[in-house]
């Protein structure tokens, strides 16, 4: 090899090792934009997801939720904090789906739930005196129930309640209008929208759908419940999920076996 050839060659060996280093020395620059953009682009979804789960919860009362949203959510905000901002992202859009879903399926629902109600009454299923409110109307005893001499009676939500001398247990005649959602609330039952899994529990004989009660029915009010039972109630009630009107939904039927 000349001289000149040497040269060439080194020349060119230097050349490439220059372009290389130099190659190596901008990349850094490139990536951190991007990482910062996937950052801000999963706050933005997750910022977006919370959103639609404080809509959904607001409009339906936690009802149009579906039990794995608030999970999905979780999981979204545990991927950012762990600086994984694409699976966050996903979890982010996934969360912000199902609580729109929800809260779509829910309106649904309630037009069903309406013209289900209007169709038994209009078939004389339920005559229009059993439609109309009566507060002052006695409870019937539930079948096996023995008598409560001297209960006291009064009217809550959009309908009856009477209470047992022992103050223990009453009994609820349920009014048009009536759900399970807001007899519960009512602060003579229990105060707590989110135990209404407890009427539906004491009364699962009588309640086919928690999402379908009628009037006139008589459930069984039980106050003196135990912690657990009564955390059981309210994590159903926040976790249940998506639901069809007509029928108990499976999570429906594994809480109904707890405790």
């Amino acid at each position: 090899m000349t001289r000149a050839n040497r040269l060439l060659y080194a020349g060119g060996i230097v050349l490439g090792a220059t372009l290389v280093l130099g190659g190596c020395a901008t990349q850094p620059t490139e990536e951190a934009p991007a990482q910062e953009d996937m950052e801000s682009q999963a706050s933005q979804a997750i910022s977006e997801a919370e959103s639609a789960v404080d809509k959904t919860r607001s409009q339906t009362g936690d009802w149009g939720l579906w039990k794995s949203t608030l999970g999905i959510l979780d999981n979204a905000r545990n991927s950012f904090d762990q600086g994984n901002y694409e699976a966050a992202i996903e979890a982010a859009e996934e969360a912000e789906w199902q609580a729109e879903t929800g809260l779509s399926q829910h309106s649904e629902e309630q037009v069903q739930w309406k013209a289900a109600a209007q169709a038994a009454k209009n078939q004389g299923d339920f005559p229009e005196s059993e439609w109309a409110e009566a507060p002052s109307r006695q409870a019937e005893r539930p079948a096996g129930e023995a008598e409560q001499p001297s209960q006291k009676s009064k009217q809550v939500a959009n309908g009856t309640l009477n209470v047992a001398p022992s103050g223990e247990r009453g009994t609820y005649i349920v009014g048009s209008g009536d759900n399970l959602w807001d007899i519960a609330a009512a602060e003579a039952i229990y105060g707590d929208p989110f135990a209404w899994p407890l009427i539906y529990k004491n009364n699962s004989g009588r309640i086919d759908d928690p999402d379908l009660i009628y009037p006139d029915q008589q459930f069984s009010i039980i106050w003196n419940v135990s912690d657990d039972a009564y955390n059981a109630a309210v994590r159903h009630a926040r976790t249940r999920g998506a639901w069809r009107l007509g029928e108990a939904e499976a999570s429906d039927m594994e809480y109904l076996e707890q405790y």
